[in-house]
């Protein structure tokens, strides 16, 4: 029996926050389910206090939301330490031909903001 073990991996998906292992999709996933959120994409910020922040970019609906009471909504269903510390709200995110958002881009517009 053969065992692979792939190095270097790094995924986009896993913040590293204070000690903590965040997952991206599931903070995606809370804020997907406020009615106002029409898409989303959650990054890492880096940080020098906590290694990493979760940052998040949102497209809204029509209906307006301030990053206050997106934060508020997402703590009735998320850790303290999983609630996005910045919230940018962008007119579109970048996607590739397939339609998947490309992450990498949204952490460099987030982290010049």
């Amino acid at each position: 029996m053969s065992y692979y073990r792939l190095l270097g991996r790094d995924s986009i998906d896993i913040i590293k926050s204070g000690g903590y292992k965040i997952s991206a999709l599931e903070v995606e996933d809370v804020l997907l389910r406020n009615n106002s959120v029409k898409e989303c994409a959650v990054v890492a910020k880096n940080d020098k206090k906590w290694g990493e922040i979760v940052v998040a970019a949102i497209v809204s609906k029509k209906d307006h939301i301030t990053e206050k009471e997106l934060q508020d909504w997402c703590s009735r269903y998320l850790s303290d330490y999983k609630i996005p510390r910045i919230i940018r709200f962008l007119k579109k995110l970048p996607k590739n031909s397939m339609g998947k958002v490309i992450k990498p881009e949204i952490k460099e517009i987030l982290n010049h903001h």
